[in-house]
């Protein structure tokens, strides 16, 4: 079953609600690891429908959802008053899908009236839900901004007369993104450029609310399940990673090796050329957002690097971590970068306007994203940003300098090949870290880190920002960040380490590192700071928990290794863990060799 060809853009909007049950046995039966997460829909409008696909691409993204469902308009009831039934459920996400039929304090055709003071008035409605629920379940919150409504009674002075409805929910979105920016937890799902970019006439179906309540019709309830997941999957540390490019007919018009450079189709000398130079932009820009870049193309390589050196062309090969131009099979291609950046492949999206380099890909590595993008260019830009592959929830420092940071690993892997000896290259590097308690200024990196890191992940636990604040402000809590640098550049904040005190022992359920920072040591010299923050405390025991998941095998051993001994828990523990143990007062020299600390 091509389950990608039907809910990915653009949407097969029939099928997928003809087909909703055989593809969720479908996405069921595949023997995916899905994360298991509790969401609850707190509605204004009816939901039922948006649940059901919702679910469809959470599944196919890896999550399995159990969903909480307010009974009709008792989202403000639920939020502020409580309910049973939602306070044990306890979710691990709320979202709060209200519409524009929901807005309360429309300012009244000829009535004098306060402006400011009705926006305050509906403001304040959320505000004080954000915060009831923000103090009961403490989770990400999900908030609909607002479409514009169908019609206007002004006409075009709708939009700027005080009394213009229009003109108020411009002015609600624009004091709901000015007080989310303030929250760490709130997060606004922007249905207002979704409503536009589908059309306000597809959005609407007053048959529907008229009858069942329903804010939007059937056939855009896809594309809001498909833009919701995207966000939530975001805030779950679940967005791709890599964008991974053919180069003929997919960066520029034409094949390089046969029509040289003058002759293929870039620039705005023509339509065709003009519209790859668009889709060329669009990449750079993600770029600049840290998704990585690598190409894989059936071409000789000084064809390829030509070709990014078209004097019209936004790309260069600068841009790129990785370059596989050549003529191996494009899936052991992909497969091999894959290796070199160190992600997994559900962290990758390739893009190819050749169908049977797309089925090859899809048939080798199942868990690689392969849109069927076409071979009209004109499309490929929708592919790319109406599936969403790359939502962020935030972009930090280390998100602006990842493409840098890609380019400093390759300089560091050619430079490895010189040294015969593995320690004469760790002591070349020249590292200096910065490993200290997590002060507020990294709170947003640490959650973030949290949230992404698979590989170097003891218990691949997942925190939200307020849970990570609370932990840094905690005496009974040990968070510790690790920032790496050398003589090839800075690595930015790449290691968390977080435990709690317990009866003299440190027991930590968070130990992570950054995949760019393999095998440099860094976890030795954690380890070391772990010690030092023992004898500090009188902490005479650390405990360590390992919990197995399909992608951190490479850490089975870790704690062994360092020379930890089983330990023996009680039956109350979870039963997945494997807990190891290790005297402080056993501790001998310092295990870090080649990592100079900081002050």
């Amino acid at each position: 079953m091509k389950v990608n060809s039907i809910l990915e853009f653009p949407f097969n909007n029939q099928d997928i609600f003809l087909k909703k049950k055989k593809i969720k046995r479908f996405l069921l039966s595949e023997g995916k690891q899905l994360q298991k997460k509790k969401i609850a829909i707190l509605g204004g409008v009816t939901t039922s429908e948006v649940i059901n696909i919702l679910d469809l691409y959470l599944l196919y993204n890896g999550v399995s959802a159990t969903f909480y469902e307010s009974e009709y308009n008792k989202y403000f009831e639920d939020s502020i008053f409580g309910n049973s039934d939602l306070d044990s459920f306890s979710p691990d996400l709320i979202f709060i899908c209200t519409h524009e039929k929901n807005i309360q304090f429309y300012p009244e055709s000829g009535a004098t009236q306060n402006l400011e003071e009705l926006i305050e008035q509906e403001l304040g409605k959320y505000i004080s839900m954000w915060d009831a629920l923000q103090a009961k379940f403490n989770c990400p919150v999900v908030q609909n901004n607002f479409e514009l409504p169908m019609h206007r009674e002004m006409g075009n002075l709708d939009r700027t007369h005080s009394q213009g409805r229009s003109n108020f929910v411009s002015k609600i979105n624009q004091s709901f993104v000015e007080e989310i920016s303030k929250r760490k937890n709130i997060f606004i799902h922007d249905i207002n450029y979704l409503s536009s970019w589908l059309g306000l006439t597809h959005w609407h179906n007053p048959s529907l609310w008229f009858s069942s309540k329903y804010a939007i019709s059937f056939e855009v309830i896809p594309s809001f399940a498909n833009n919701l997941s995207r966000l939530i999957l975001s805030i779950w540390g679940k967005s791709k990673k890599l964008l991974i490019l053919d180069l003929d007919n997919t960066l520029w018009g034409g094949v390089v090796g046969d029509d040289g450079v003058e002759g293929i189709k870039l620039g705005d000398d023509s339509g065709v050329g003009e519209a790859y130079i668009l889709f060329q932009k669009c990449i750079k820009n993600l770029s600049k957002q840290g998704v990585a870049l690598a190409i894989c193309s059936k071409n000789e390589h000084s064809n390829a690097i030509a070709g990014l050196g078209h004097p019209d062309s936004i790309l260069n090969e600068s841009d790129f971590a990785v370059i596989k131009a050549n003529w191996e099979p494009k899936h052991l291609n992909i497969r091999s970068i894959i290796e070199e950046v160190n992600l997994g492949q559900d962290s990758v999206v390739f893009f190819d306007d050749n169908p049977a380099e797309r089925d090859l890909v899809k048939s080798q590595l199942p868990l690689v994203e392969v849109p069927d993008i076409g071979s009209n260019i004109e499309d490929y830009i929708y592919h790319l940003t109406q599936n969403s592959y790359f939502e962020s929830v935030n972009l930090s420092n280390d998100d602006f300098k990842r493409v840098k940071y890609y380019s400093d690993n390759k300089k560091r892997s050619e430079n490895k090949e010189l040294f015969a000896d593995y320690s004469e290259f760790l002591e070349s590097l020249q590292m200096e870290a910065e490993i200290a308690h997590a002060s507020p200024v990294y709170l947003e990196r640490i959650t973030q880190l949290i949230n992404k890191t698979n590989q170097f992940n003891l218990t691949t636990r997942r925190y939200d920002f307020s849970k990570i604040e609370k932990f840094s402000n905690s005496s009974e809590h040990l968070l510790l960040y690790g920032r790496l640098k050398d003589k090839f550049g800075d690595n930015g904040l790449v290691t968390v380490v977080s435990g709690v005190v317990r009866n003299q022992a440190l027991v930590i359920d968070l130990w992570l590192m950054s995949c760019r920072v393999l095998k440099r040591d860094l976890e030795l010299a954690m380890f070391d700071k772990l010690i030092e923050e023992c004898n500090s405390r009188g902490i005479q025991k650390i405990v360590g928990e390992y919990i197995e998941s399909k992608k951190n095998m490479m850490v089975s051993d870790f704690y062994e290794r360092l020379g930890f001994s089983p330990h023996v828990t009680d039956s109350s523990a979870e039963s997945e863990s494997i807990f190891w143990e290790f005297s402080v007062k056993n501790t001998g020299d310092l295990k870090n060799k080649f990592i100079k600390l900081m002050k």
